[in-house]
């Protein structure tokens, strides 16, 4: 058995031990592990989804990518943290903004965090930019301007920085390409998604969907979180990626169809917009932590939650959906 004492993080030579850190920043306060993994400490599952970017707009604006998706539960590859007692925070990440009409950026969603996991924000697309940003799912490329028939404006590239396996990674994936073929033929690619890369704009106009997210049972139901934004386009719009993705929108002039914002506390990528509106907003993040049954959890803000009794060694789950500061006691 793993010394509880000690905690695996990246090194630039590979996975090495070191002494569990506590930290004191802006976010949740998390207090006073105790029981279930030997005296003073406790072993942690985690689900950590950072905020989705915002859809890029207009003019076949791409769609966000979803924000980082980083998990030990249910996972081969990835160990629970052993968390001493003492006072952590736990950060939620916010949404990116949508970007404005006419051609803003479509800005990246904000890092999640608890002790020394951290989940990048998705990428968005830059104000004036083509290509997609990168984050933990990279955002999709734009549409307009590019005539290359088998190419285009890139995709943002996913797990950045990179995650590794053991400490809950890879996190995300690519936005796909877009382009263009001349007038009413912009197409954007989607934003990437936790489980899938974001589709690519295909010929002659046909936008992108976002790359679908990653399902979970660590609240003891199976929810889906991380999916990617769908791309923008003149005359098509395309669809978000399961998880909260947001749909891409489609141009004025050929039946206007608004683009879908991310789902709120699922991380999912904000719709990139036909004309002439903007791009819309990615969803905010969520944080669970899941306990032995033997420890004693109690949270703050009460906006955030703990439920008792979940599987079958009854274990309890703290949610953590807002920003603020929360507290965990053991007795």
């Amino acid at each position: 058995m793993r010394d509880l004492k000690n905690k695996l993080i990246a090194s630039g030579k590979g996975l090495t031990n070191i002494q569990s850190r506590r930290t004191k920043s802006f976010g949740y306060q998390v207090l006073g592990f105790g029981a279930g993994g030997g005296a003073g400490s406790v072993t942690t599952d985690y689900v950590i989804v950072a905020g989705g970017a915002g859809g890029h707009g207009p003019y076949a604006g791409g769609g966000g990518g979803a924000g980082g998706y980083r998990y030990s539960y249910c996972n081969p590859s990835a160990a629970a943290l052993c968390i001493s007692a003492g006072t952590y925070n736990v950060v939620v990440g916010a949404g990116g903004a949508g970007g404005p009409a006419p051609g803003g950026a479509g800005v990246s969603g904000s890092d999640s965090s608890f002790d020394i996991i951290t989940s990048a924000g998705g990428g968005g697309v830059g104000a004036g930019s083509a290509a997609g940003l990168a984050g933990g799912s990279g955002g999709g490329g734009q549409g307009a301007g590019n005539p290359c028939s088998a190419c285009g404006w890139a995709g943002g590239a996913g797990d950045t920085p990179a995650a590794p396996a053991a400490l809950g990674g890879p996190q995300g994936n690519a936005g796909g390409y877009g382009g263009s073929y001349g007038a009413w033929a912009e197409a954007a690619g989607g934003g990437g998604g936790a489980s899938a890369v974001g589709e690519n704009k295909s010929a002659p106009n046909v936008a992108g969907g976002g790359g679908d997210g990653r399902a979970t049972c660590i609240s003891g139901s199976p929810e889906t979180f991380g999916g990617g934004g769908g791309g923008g386009g003149a005359s098509t719009y395309s669809s978000g990626g399961t998880g909260g993705g947001g749909a891409g929108g489609r141009d004025t002039c050929r039946g206007y169809y608004a683009p879908v914002a991310g789902t709120v506390n699922t991380g999912g990528g904000g719709g990139g917009a036909g004309f002439p509106a903007g791009g819309s907003a990615g969803g905010s993040g969520i944080v669970y932590l899941r306990f032995p049954s033997a420890t004693c959890v109690s949270v703050s803000p009460a906006t955030n939650t703990v439920t008792s009794c979940v599987g079958a060694a009854n274990d309890k789950v703290a949610k953590f959906t807002v920003s603020g500061t929360n507290t965990v006691t053991v007795s």
